[in-house]
Formats: C-alpha cells, sequence, structure tokens
C-alpha cells in the first residue's frame, strides 16, 4: 500500500472507523483491489508473552513412527487428507510420507529417478481434493506427478514452467507461482499443462527480488500471500481479490525502498527501519492466523472472525502442556494449527525432569530460563514479563505427560503439534 501523506490516513480511519471499501494498491501488482478487511496490527511489542491457555481449547503431539523406510530430516510441509499426515522431506530424505492419524507409518509417495514415474525431487504437494489425488511438485522435471495416497502412480502434467508453491484451484485446474516471467507471477494450467490463464501481474522493482510465496486452502477458497506485501488474496483460476489488509502502520515497508535493491540490501533496510512483513497466512473457520517478522523474531497473530480482536505475540508460556512450544503453524484442519516439534525439544527437558521436582514445574521453567542458550537475547522486560506470566499460571505434568516426554529419543522422528483454536 502506499502511504503518503495525510490523505491516505483519513482513508485508513474511514476503513476503520465506519467499514467503508476502499481500493488498495500493491506493490506486486498494477492492479487495484478493492473490499479487503483490514487486520491492524497497532504497536508491536517484542517483550509480550502469550499463554497457550488464551488461544487455544486444546494441545495434542502424535508421534510420528521412527522406521527405516520413513526417516524424517526435516519437515517441509504437512497436509491433512482422508485422516491422514503426508509429509514432505524436500531438504534431507528428499520424499514424501505417510502416515495414520495415530503417526504409524503406511507408505511413500514416489520415489527419486529419472524413470517415467519417478521425480528428481519433490519440492511441493498439495492435496486434490477433487479427484482425492495428492500431487506431487517437481521443479526439475517442471512436472506435477499424481499418486493415490496409497502410492498408486496415476498420471504426470507437464508444464513448460520452474517454480513453486502449487495450488488445485477446481477440476484439472492447477496454480503454479513461477520463478520468472515476461508478465505474471501466476499461470493457470489444465490437466495437460496448457495455461489457461495468468495472474498478478509482475512489477519492475519486485520481480528480481527473491520473493517467496504462499498458497492456503480454505474450505472452497484458495488463499494466496507473499512475502513483503501486506495484503491477502483468494485466488481462482480466473481473478485475485484481496480479502486481508495486515496494516503494520508505521513498520510498513515503504514502496520507495524496493527500488533498485538487491534482495540482501532490502532485507538490511527492513532491519534499519524497523519493518514489518508477513511470512504466512492461514484461515480457520473461527480465525485468521498469520505469522510475521519484526526486528527478528517471528511473531504469531490470532484475528478472530466474530470478534475482530487481534491477540499477537513472539513468544509463549505453554500452561496446557508445560515444556514445549511451536514457532511455525504449517497446515490448518477445520479449527485445528498443525505444526511439529524436534524430539530434542524433549529430550532437553528429560534432564530437568530428572534434576528438578516434578511436581514444581514453574521452578523448571525458570531455570530453562536461566539455561536459554547465549545467543538468544533476552532482554530484561522479556524476562520480568515472563516471570510475572509464569507466577500466575497454572501449571502441572500429568504422570502420564511425564511417561510421554520419557519416553522421546533424540533419534526419533519429528513430533506433530495439533493445537485446536479456542472460538
Amino acid at each position: 500500500m502506499k502511504k503518503n501523506g495525510y490523505l491516505v490516513y483519513l482513508i485508513i480511519a474511514c476503513l476503520l472507523l465506519f467499514g467503508c471499501k476502499q481500493a488498495k494498491d500493491t506493490i506486486f501488482s498494477d492492479t487495484s483491489f478493492e473490499g479487503s478487511e483490514i487486520i491492524d496490527i497497532g504497536s508491536i511489542d517484542a517483550n509480550s508473552i502469550l499463554k497457550y491457555s488464551e488461544i487455544f481449547e486444546s494441545v495434542s503431539f502424535v508421534r510420528l513412527e521412527t522406521h527405516d523406510s520413513a526417516l524424517i530430516g526435516s519437515i517441509d510441509k504437512i497436509v491433512v487428507a482422508d485422516n491422514k499426515f503426508v509429509i514432505l522431506d524436500e531438504t534431507s530424505a528428499k520424499m514424501v510420507f505417510v502416515f495414520d492419524n495415530n503417526g504409524k507409518f503406511l507408505n511413500r509417495i514416489g520415489s527419486i529417478g529419472e524413470g517415467p514415474e519417478e521425480y528428481k525431487r519433490p519440492d511441493d504437494i498439495v492435496y486434490d481434493k477433487y479427484k482425492d489425488e495428492l500431487l506431487v511438485w517437481s521443479n526439475d522435471d517442471k512436472s506435477i506427478f499424481q499418486f493415490k495416497l496409497d502410492g498408486t502412480f496415476l498420471g504426470k502434467i507437464k508444464t513448460k514452467f520452474w517454480g513453486a508453491p502449487i495450488a488445485v484451484a477446481d477440476t484439472n485446474t492447477y496454480l503454479l507461482k513461477i520463478s520468472s516471467s515476461n508478465s505474471h507471477n501466476i499461470v493457470v494450467v489444465n490437466e495437460k499443462g496448457d495455461i489457461l490463464s495468468q495472474l498478478f501481474p509482475f512489477n519492475k522493482d519486485t520481480e528480481r527480488l527473491d520473493v517467496i510465496s504462499m498458497f492456503a486452502p480454505y474450505q472452497n477458497e484458495l488463499l494466496f500471500t507473499q512475502y513483503y506485501n501486506n495484503t491477502v488474496f483468494t485466488v481462482n483460476k480466473d481473478k485475485m481479490k484481496a480479502k486481508y489488509y495486515v496494516d503494520f502502520h508505521k513498520h510498513n515497508i515503504p514502496v520507495s525502498s524496493f527500488s533498485d535493491v538487491t534482495h540482501k540490501e532490502l532485507r538490511n533496510i527492513i532491519v534499519d527501519n524497523d519493518y514489518a512483513f508477513i511470512i504466512r497466512f492461514m484461515e480457520t473457520s473461527s480465525h485468521a492466523v498469520l505469522q510475521y517478522v519484526y526486528k527478528g523474531i517471528i511473531f504469531d497473530g490470532y484475528y478472530s472472525k466474530t470478534t475482530k480482536i487481534l491477540k499477537t505475540s513472539g513468544r509463549y508460556l505453554n500452561d496446557m502442556y508445560a515444556l514445549c512450544n511451536v514457532k511455525t503453524f504449517i497446515y490448518t484442519n477445520n479449527d485445528s494449527l498443525i505444526s511439529f516439534v524436534e524430539p530434542q525439544a524433549f529430550t532437553y527437558y528429560q534432564n530437568l525432569l530428572k534434576n528438578g521436582d516434578k511436581n514444581n514445574i514453574k521452578d523448571l521453567l525458570q531455570k530453562n530460563l536461566q539455561m536459554a542458550p547465549a545467543a538468544e537475547i533476552i532482554s530484561d522486560k522479556y524476562r520480568k514479563n515472563y516471570l510475572k506470566t509464569l507466577e500466575s499460571a497454572n501449571l502441572k505434568l500429568t504422570d502420564e505427560e511425564i511417561d510421554f516426554i520419557n519416553s522421546i529419543s533424540e533419534f526419533d522422528n519429528p513430533i506433530l503439534w495439533i493445537a485446536t483454536l479456542k472460538k
């Protein structure tokens, strides 16, 4: 959004106070988008702390079976389909794994190779609900590989493009965020790989930047966001429309910052001027959930679609399952957020439980604060806020929870984290 002068603030005031509809400009496109709902971030407190109980109704963990055929080095994406967890590890194992809802390993999807049913590397996955298929995008192959969830190969859609991520817009209609183009960011192709349309025009000031993009399905909608762009769009095979605008006020990145800069230079501008930008946006039946970066800290925001109240923080106190926090949400399922925790997060606390009073979790968490790595900057204000929040929390680990923590090995697969939002 271009914010030059007093007029813009009058426009924003109008939007906030009177709910009027106003077209918004975006630094990534020459097109104006109307009717977006403003999510007002307001002031950003790097030392704020949220209790899990303020946000979540429940928190649970699912152990992914550690199997010789399913050794996960990193989780890059999680998809829930047919009551199963589909896990993409594009960087370490370079493989796609399927687990049931209890974490039992079921099968792999595809394999690395040069054969007609093999991909060179899986760069993205998406579930096609219209055809009950799991799609694997391979950038090196410029192809979408189609599988059943049991791993049966169904076919391959060859395109002319490099890029990622991919999404499903409709039956036999696929969206791909492409890496380079003469005109647009998104190309829409059919089951033959033929171009149906192109969306989201390139902007000359940003097309040279390494801009990360994301699709997020929500019911019958498909959300699209890009780093540095405050607008969240709904997108289909024919058009895009602004749905939300995230306003950081004085921390918005000015349009002038994008002129004649490299990606590294832009990052320096953002850090030096305390600008903020979105890195992830998803939606559930009750909330819009976003993550943004400010002063090198990832903040989470929970915007109630009913009350229009936003709760945001960069740090948590897990007062529902006292010892493990999660910082990156990967997938939404109904009104739950799904992510993962590395096993080392649990094994680290095993030593605290052995050497401390398991019935006094507050003392253990205080000790954890004192043992925080030197690389983690902890201000006096944050320390005071944390201790104050800790003192007011109702914390207790059950014997079952302690047994769960102690049962985990540092060599286990990552543990899935599922948190249901309060409505």
